[in-house]
């Protein structure tokens, strides 16, 4: 179901990124319902611009409106969704105001949004909203991106924003990488690129290696490895053994080094623990990629992803 805030299509994340399967597509133009078709639609609610403080963008709403939890809203719902994706731009629930409002990008997608109102058994609660782009298009947008970006080995997430009608992408690496790597698509009026700020990273101190992995530092994981933390400074590598001494392949994240005394500093410079503590991390069993460096002997084929380390207290 359509959240009252943001629907994510897909996401693209993780701490080891695969790329994209399925053929190439054409690139993505202003198209039949792009930037080129322009004009507002009749009748239908103005675009909202960036920075417009619209309580539906900002998360600050008065809670849900019984009257749009319906079956009849499901079915309006599950139909733009499947059945009029290239004409319309999705939907969203503005439950502040009490509407299901559907994005109509142009004139093309005026007809099924009028019979769509017309048979809702409260039509009065059915409205449009000016868009630009149609949800085929945003996701053709959406995996041209995920083509481009995916080889540079850096984590990512990408989904459309239905209020804003763009395709929102949250890049875990340097901004001018991404725009370079994205070429003539940086400029698409349909993308918005950021880095967020959990993946900013700070220069490696005097002396410090760099450990190796590239993960995401954004990504929260729920698993849990307890152990020793082992290591070489010298290698620039640590990774963790279990209370039987096995060691375990770490993959860890971008931006996270060893010291020359054995510290583990993540990605701000901060320290998070001493090789020989013991510790405890949350993260993720991943497969390795080909090529792709790991510390540890634990195996060949996957790894523990970090996402989170700490020295466990002691027993």
């Amino acid at each position: 179901m359509v959240g009252p805030r943001r629907r994510w299509l897909a996401l693209v994340a993780g701490l080891v990124l695969a790329a994209c399967g399925g053929p190439s597509l054409a690139p993505v133009g202003d198209g039949p319902h792009g930037a080129a078709a322009g004009g507002a639609v009749d009748g239908c609610r103005r675009a909202l611009p960036d920075d417009d403080p619209h309580p539906i963008r900002d998360g600050a709403g008065t809670g849900q409106d019984p009257a749009l939890t319906g079956a009849w809203v499901e079915e309006i719902a599950a139909e733009v969704q499947t059945a009029h994706t290239d004409v319309l731009g999705g939907l969203w629930l503005d439950h502040d105001a009490g509407e299901l409002v559907i994005m109509v990008p142009g004139t093309e997608g005026r007809d099924e949004f009028e019979r769509l109102r017309a048979e809702a058994p409260e039509p009065e609660r059915v409205v449009c909203m000016e868009a630009t782009h149609t949800e085929d298009e945003l996701r053709d947008l959406q995996h041209q991106v995920s083509e481009r970006l995916t080889p540079n080995g850096r984590p990512l997430v990408s989904g459309t924003d239905v209020v804003t009608n763009r395709l929102r992408v949250e890049y875990e690496g340097d901004l001018a990488e991404a725009e370079e790597a994205l070429g003539e698509l940086a400029g698409h009026p349909g993308l918005e690129l950021q880095v967020p700020a959990c993946a900013e990273v700070v220069p490696l101190p005097d002396g410090a290696q760099p450990l190796p992995g590239g993960g995401s530092t954004c990504q929260s994981m729920e698993a849990l490895f307890t152990g020793t933390l082992v290591g070489d400074p010298a290698a620039g590598c640590a990774w963790f053994e279990d209370q039987q001494g096995q060691p375990t392949t770490v993959l860890w994240p971008r931006g996270w080094s060893l010291t020359e005394d054995g510290t583990v500093l993540d990605h701000r410079g901060e320290p998070r623990a001493r090789l020989g503590d013991a510790i405890a991390s949350g993260g993720g069993n991943v497969p390795l990629q080909e090529g792709q460096r790991a510390c540890g002997t634990g195996g060949e084929d996957g790894a523990w992803a970090v996402g989170t380390l700490e020295a466990a207290p002691a027993s």
